[in-house]
């Protein structure tokens, strides 16, 4: 005997994956998608990730453009 509720979730979850994934946001679907309470944490979560990306991605930059202004002048020091 097959149980119908573990047939549905897979597809339901595929669509609404497809429906809230980055790659759509900022679409109607999207927005669609995150009325329930599923894709609400779903959307939070992708929007957490990117801003955390973007954080990391600051943070790098900076830790790496300032750090190379170091290491640039300890080589001209060591040249001299």
């Amino acid at each position: 005997m097959v149980d119908k509720e573990k047939e549905v979730k897979p597809k339901f979850y595929t669509e609404l994956f497809n429906k809230c994934s980055p790659n759509s946001v900022g679409t109607k679907e999207f927005e669609e998608c995150c009325e329930d309470e599923t894709s609400k944490k779903m959307k939070n979560s992708i929007e957490g990730i990117k801003n955390d990306i973007r954080q990391n991605s600051r943070e790098i930059i900076h830790k790496f453009t300032h750090n190379n202004d170091k290491d640039d002048k300890r080589i001209i020091k060591q040249e001299q």
